[in-house]
């Protein structure tokens, strides 16, 4: 499994985790200890998309990469 595969897994889990978070506090009476998971599903969630949001875009930057080159002259 190569480091963009690895780190777009990563990123859709990410928002899985958000999402569940956001949907937990949205849709639901919580007690005090679920409202306190939910948040924390949340700011991980978020802290996640942003860390592998980045990753990814310095792994498809990288010349290794096999995105299309360009002819400079």
């Amino acid at each position: 499994m190569n480091e963009q595969l690895k780190t777009g897994i990563a990123l859709i889990a990410s928002f899985f985790l958000t999402f569940a978070g956001a949907s937990r506090m949205l849709t639901s009476q919580l007690e005090d200890m679920a409202v306190w998971v939910a948040w924390i599903f949340v700011i991980t969630g978020v802290i996640g998309i942003i860390a592998n949001g980045l990753k990814w875009k310095k792994i498809n930057r990288s010349p290794g990469t096999s995105s299309p080159k360009r002819n400079h002259k």
